[in-house]
């Protein structure tokens, strides 16, 4: 073997033996699904949607603003329940509101995420909205999420 053929080839063997290969590290599920993981952990903390379920949605409390809301046009007088959860946040604000009602705001209230919180409330007919929103200096996670489902109460 010519002297440059030789001296290339221990070049090459040496600089290949400065190389190391280390296999790429397993993602974790959590880690690729991301947003939807929070989204999966709503909907086992709200459970199945129950018959007379007129409004639900769900979305991210990222900001600005870090808020979630919903709104129905034409609900019928009577009771319902406004169930609404967060996940990836300490704690929440839900706030209901009706326009023509006697009060425009018909809840405002914390509660903490993590399992749902329901409130009864009284509907005249017409428009209802409901907001989650993280309260002033809450800080949520980048995935942080909240859903919001109202039902016609049946006693």
């Amino acid at each position: 073997m010519p002297a440059a053929a030789t001296a290339t080839s221990v070049l090459l063997i040496a600089g290949l033996s400065a190389c190391s290969y280390s296999p790429q590290s397993e993602t974790s599920p959590a880690a690729l699904t991301g947003a939807s993981s929070t989204a999966a952990d709503l909907q086992q903390v709200m459970g199945l949607k129950p018959a007379g379920t007129v409004l639900e949605g769900s979305g991210g409390l990222t900001g600005p603003p870090s808020a979630f809301a919903v709104g129905y046009n034409a609900v019928g007088s009577g009771d319902y329940s406004v169930t609404a959860a967060c996940a990836g946040a300490p704690q929440a604000l839900l706030t209901v509101s009706q326009q023509g009602s006697s009060s425009s705001s018909k809840v405002s209230v914390s509660f903490s995420c993590g399992s749902p919180h329901m409130e009864l409330i009284y509907f005249v007919v017409g428009p209802v909205s409901a907001q989650v929103a993280l309260p002033s200096g809450t800080v949520g996670s980048s995935d942080a999420h909240a859903e919001i489902r109202i039902t016609k109460h049946s006693p």
